[in-house]
Order: structure tokens, then C-alpha cells, then sequence
């Protein structure tokens, strides 16, 4: 049992609060998960001074703080608020956080041994660049628009890869600007579309066909998907770049695929996924790094748990 003789406090960037209850520094720290015990006190820092606070855990002992607005001004910087309200919302669930420069560790109570998942607090109108957006894979983003809701979303790197083979392609092409037309038989039924007897080709497919692609990341993009056995289409109708087929061009697309400039805004990345959820995609992104294509898919999740 936890001795109540001795009178202890938590402390957060020098405001000193009473624990309510006549509980102990002690108990909140092991019912919570939260702090560090420091002689017989309990330090927190601000997410998780608030959070107890919140909870009527805490009272400041000088009543200037008991306006919550004073206590916020005085513990958080605007860019904090995506974080801090993150931080609640994960705690409410009863897990443990360990707040990190900028993400948090999170885990169940009763996971001993699990991995932590590393968790990412960002405004749903942060610009990102693309290193941080690299660096996210096997992690989750906590996106919180203005009205404080939040969505998450896991980050994972795969492998995009199709069923079919590409041959090399003998075609004679007849031209009209840059798009070229060629017959039916001479070119890969997924090519282009009809015009009486003839198809007429995208600008993709009409350089891939020239073997005259640029050194551009959306042309060297395109070349890897289909030189990696998929059919690769125009993403115009869903706001990207691609859209890719696993196997045949007669059954849905598999992929929305967006090439990740230097720098996006997150809402961007978040409104690509949430059309290519409602039409039963996965949506991609590609990045290049040393020289290397790396594809990031996306997924909102209900929860990080």
C-alpha cells in the first residue's frame, strides 16, 4: 500500500502541482505510465502535465494556472497542439507513451514484448518534405485537421510487382504531334485505345516503345512498373499519376500511384488516399533516393492498435 504521510508533488517546467485525492506522486506515476520519479516527486513533462490535468489529477498550486488557457500558453507553443492532442487521445486508450523528440513510442499496457509503433503527430496542413516522408515507413501518422479530429494512417515500403511479361515491341508508328498511332496486332493488347483500326498511344507509351524516355522521375517510374510486369495506365481520373494493374487490364486497378515531389502538403497525401480508398486502391508514392526507386504505400487505419 502506498504511504500517504508524506506530502509529494509533480512538477512541469517549474509549476509545482498538487496531486488531488491525497494520492501520490508514486501512484500516478505507476497508474499512468507517466513521468519520472525524482526524489519522492513526480516530474512530467508538458503533454502529460495537461493530460493529468485534464483528468483532475493535478491542481497547479499557484491559481494563476487553474485557467487552462494560462496553463497552455505557458506549457505549449502552437506547433505543440497537433502533438498534445494526439498525445491525450492515444492515452485515453490506455496505452503507454514515450515522447520522443518528434514522434512518440506507443504500447499496450499488457504488450511486454511487442515492438512499440512509433507514432507521428502532424497538422492535416503541414507541408512535408521528402526525407520525412522516407523516413516514415513502418510507422503511423496522427493527422489532426482544424476541428481536432484525428486520422491515422500506416506507412509501410512494398514491393510493386505484376503478372506480366513485356516483350520487346516492333511497332510501326505513325505520329500526329507527340502522340502516335500504330494497328492492333503490332503492340500489347493494354496499349493505347481504339480508334477504328488503329490504337492511339500515350506519350508514355509511345517513348517506351522508342526507347527514348527522359531521366525524369515520373518517366523512370513508369519504365519500372511495366518492366516489373505491370500494366500502366494514366491516372488523370483519380488526381495522380498512374494508375497500375497487378494482372489483367479487363479487371479493376490495383494501385493509385503519385510520384512525391520535394516537398507536398500533408492534406495532399491524405485527400490522394482517401479517393483511392473509396475506389478499392492502394495508394502509392514514389520516391527516388541514391539513385534507387522507393514505393511508400499509405493506408488510413482506424487506430494504431
Amino acid at each position: 500500500m502506498e504511504s500517504r504521510n508524506l506530502k509529494t508533488f509533480a512538477i512541469c517546467n517549474g509549476i509545482i502541482f498538487t496531486i488531488c485525492d491525497d494520492r501520490s506522486a508514486s501512484y500516478l506515476h505507476n497508474k499512468y505510465h507517466i513521468g519520472i520519479m525524482k526524489e519522492n516527486n513526480l516530474n512530467l513533462k508538458p503533454y502529460e502535465a495537461i493530460y493529468l490535468v485534464l483528468l483532475d489529477r493535478l491542481k497547479p498550486v499557484n491559481t494563476f494556472y487553474n485557467s487552462i488557457h494560462k496553463l497552455l500558453a505557458e506549457l505549449i507553443s502552437e506547433d505543440d497542439i497537433a502533438r498534445m492532442k494526439t498525445y491525450i487521445e492515444i492515452k485515453k486508450e490506455g496505452a503507454k507513451v514515450s515522447i520522443e523528440k518528434d514522434h512518440f513510442l506507443v504500447a499496450r499496457k499488457q504488450e511486454k514484448n511487442e515492438k512499440a509503433r512509433k507514432v507521428n503527430p502532424i497538422m492535416e496542413n503541414s507541408s512535408v518534405n521528402r526525407e520525412w516522408f522516407s523516413d516514415l515507413v513502418d510507422s503511423y501518422v496522427a493527422s489532426v485537421d482544424e476541428d481536432g479530429d484525428i486520422t491515422y494512417y500506416f506507412i509501410s515500403e512494398v514491393t510493386m510487382a505484376g503478372k506480366n511479361e513485356i516483350q520487346p515491341i516492333q511497332a510501326s508508328l505513325e505520329k500526329i504531334g507527340r502522340r502516335s498511332f500504330s494497328s492492333h496486332e503490332s503492340i500489347p493488347q493494354w496499349m493505347g485505345y481504339s480508334i477504328g483500326d488503329v490504337k492511339a498511344l500515350s506519350h508514355h507509351e509511345t517513348m517506351m516503345i522508342e526507347g527514348s524516355l527522359p531521366d525524369e522521375p515520373v518517366f523512370k517510374v513508369y519504365l519500372y512498373l511495366v518492366q516489373h510486369g505491370l500494366i500502366v495506365k494514366s491516372g488523370f481520373k483519380y488526381g495522380c499519376n498512374f494508375r497500375a494493374y497487378r494482372a489483367s487490364i479487363d479487371s479493376h486497378s490495383d494501385f493509385l500511384v503519385q510520384i512525391f515531389s520535394n516537398k507536398m502538403e500533408w492534406y495532399e497525401v491524405s485527400r490522394a488516399v482517401r479517393v483511392a480508398n473509396s475506389v478499392r486502391k492502394e495508394m502509392i508514392f514514389s520516391i527516388e533516393e541514391n539513385d534507387k526507386l522507393k514505393f511508400i504505400k499509405v493506408k488510413r487505419v482506424r487506430s494504431i492498435f
